[in-house]
């Protein structure tokens, strides 16, 4: 729009706003249509059955948008430090070293003490101290050092991620690829300008399941409002927009997919008898060169949020809260997890006692 005035200003040429009901690109084809305006002030693809564009200068990719992670709930981070391959060769290490402590108890004393040395070997992993004073002779110093070792290596580099993941703060995954969307179960909207785009352009197939097709004015209202419901498709100039009016968030309530989609050549859509279409696109060629049209996007982005058409996202706040349910999820957690370990370890000393005493060995 800021360029089609100054270029209409420039030629001394009246300017007369026609005002559409919507944003809709489908308002400027039915308007050219009936020839009821010369020019749209909009970059459009080339349409030869409605209007003519001004020439093209560079390829406008598309690109989807979808909502940032949302932050790691806090009782997620007892286990967000290590990955699942990690905590199950870590059961493991647990539960063939708590064995092997006890089968050494047991061959030296006769006694089968599980329990005990489950409490030695995490008492290793925690690094709060340990003795083995069960176990004598060589062997002792031999799992000494192996339990003190293991957990030297496992304590500090648990601690070490746990701490840089509190102080960075740690999200939950990012949606990378169109797959990742569909799978996620976010809609995609769309209008049906852009629907039609898609069909002509052929969009990547991946992509069509999570596609949901809205009126121009939900899209807009849906969008313009960053509702992280949804997902959208965007072409550099909004996007660019939308990078501009979430500068001042801690973090983006969008993100970018990191994939261009429905190559096109846009130009300014105009009637097909204006007389001035090749004075335009020179124009818009050396508005272009020279960096003007950089200079006039982001003045746009400026007077669009300064007018209420797109507005700042509200800044997340750090106030005092009362303690909700997720507060009290950790301990829960914690509590659950040592009472069933506690559980375990008294079914497996139960069940050694039993057999000893069948076979006719000193029950401890």
């Amino acid at each position: 729009m800021r360029f089609a005035r100054a270029f209409i200003q420039n030629i001394n040429a009246t300017f007369k706003p026609v005002y559409t009901p919507n944003d809709s690109p489908e308002n400027c084809t039915q308007f050219s249509l009936n020839n009821t305006v010369d020019i749209c002030a909009d970059a459009l693809v080339k349409n030869s059955n409605a209007f003519s564009v001004s020439r093209e200068l560079r390829i406008a990719p598309a690109n989807v948008i979808v909502p940032h992670g949302k932050p790691l709930l806090s009782y997620r981070y007892l286990a967000a430090p290590f990955n699942t391959r990690v905590w199950i060769a870590l059961g493991t290490y647990v539960f063939l070293i708590s064995g092997f402590l006890c089968l050494i108890h047991w061959l030296r004393s006769g006694k089968w003490d599980y329990s005990q040395n489950l409490l030695e070997v995490y008492s290793s992993l925690l690094f709060t101290g340990f003795h083995l004073k069960a176990i004598n002779g060589i062997e002792r110093y031999i799992l000494f050092g192996v339990l003190f070792i293991s957990g030297f290596v496992y304590s500090t580099m648990y601690l070490g991620l746990l701490k840089s993941m509190l102080i960075s703060e740690t999200f939950e995954k990012q949606i990378q690829t169109f797959e990742e969307l569909a799978e996620s179960n976010i809609p995609l909207l769309i209008d049906p300008y852009d629907r039609m785009i898609f069909q002509h352009h052929h969009i990547p197939k991946s992509l069509w399941t999570a596609v949901r097709t809205v009126s121009s004015e939900t899209l807009l209202n849906h969008r313009n409002n960053f509702d992280q419901n949804y997902a959208y498709v965007m072409f550099p100039d909004r996007m660019d927009m939308f990078v501009y009016a979430q500068q001042y968030l801690r973090h983006p309530k969008f993100r970018r997919i990191p994939i261009d989609i429905c190559f096109l050549f846009a130009g300014f859509p105009m009637s097909k008898k204006w007389f001035l279409k090749h004075k335009l696109s020179r124009a818009w060629f050396h508005a272009f060169e020279s960096g003007i049209v950089n200079k006039m996007a982001w003045d746009a982005y400026r007077e669009s949020v300064g007018q209420g058409y797109l507005r700042f996202p509200i800044t997340e706040h750090l106030e005092a809260k009362p303690l909700g349910l997720y507060y009290f999820m950790m301990p829960t957690i914690s509590l659950v997890l040592g009472y069933s370990v506690a559980l375990l370890s008294f079914i497996m000393e139960v069940i050694a006692c039993k057999l000893n005493c069948t076979s006719k060995y000193r029950c401890g």
